[in-house]
């Protein structure tokens, strides 16, 4: 993770092992959905809401 001078995180990456080309998340029914990974929307979404523009 990377922190900007504040301490909140600028950049944060995520390592899912063993798990092909798709969407991890517990939703969706889709090709290109995999339900064994962790909720991918979720954790965009939420920081999304930590760095909200003024």
């Amino acid at each position: 993770m990377i922190k900007a001078p504040n301490g909140s995180s600028i950049v944060e990456s995520y390592r899912v092992q063993h798990m092909g080309h798709a969407w991890p998340g517990p939703d969706g029914d889709g090709s290109y959905t995999d339900h064994a990974g962790p909720d991918a929307t979720v954790i965009i979404w939420e920081f999304a809401e930590r760095h909200r523009r003024p």
